[in-house]
């Protein structure tokens, strides 16, 4: 994955069309180098990962559903108990992810965006579904997440899992 280069990012302001704007420039590579991504692999990656980005955004500019359409694929888990090592289950408390999923629908209606929701069930099988099958531009997570960034997806029977993202 690339999650260790945001960090890189980051320190150095880079994002929105600062990012964008990487491949475009005289020498890509050099550009990554200098802002810490020494890794040619990191830098090949996330050169073609911004591609990809630019090529997904301009197929949203020009969808057949209007010039902002967006398709958001909106996660929620909210497990009931976390296992601990020992193996003892602890409950978790409930999230209101339907007040979230509202929220969001809410803002971009007022915004004018016009927008394409599926709410889902967060297990590893509806992230490995979203991710390969579905054709979301946002994927919104909502639900817990360990000190370390993991993110805590749900069993099919309600205890926490913890996945860290790409």
């Amino acid at each position: 994955g690339l999650g260790h280069c945001a960090d890189a990012l980051m320190a150095n302001a880079v994002g929105g069309a600062a990012l964008l704007g990487i491949p475009a420039s005289e020498n890509p590579s050099a550009d990554l180098v200098a802002l810490g991504l020494r890794a040619l692999g990191d830098r090949k990656r996330l050169l073609k990962a911004i591609k990809q980005l630019e090529v997904d955004s301009a197929q949203v500019t020009t969808s057949q559903d209007g010039p902002w359409s967006l398709h958001f694929m909106f996660m929620s888990a909210s497990p009931l108990v976390e296992v601990g090592p020992n193996g003892s289950p602890a409950p978790l408390r409930a999230l209101d992810v339907e007040s979230e999923q509202n929220a969001i629908c809410q803002a971009t209606a007022d915004a004018g965006v016009a927008c394409r929701f599926q709410c889902v069930n967060a297990t590893m099988r509806t992230l490995s579904w979203a991710v390969l099958h579905q054709s979301c531009c946002v994927l919104i997570f909502s639900g817990y997440t360990l000190p370390n960034g993991q993110w805590m997806l749900e069993t099919e029977t309600g205890e926490a899992l913890p996945f860290e993202p790409l």
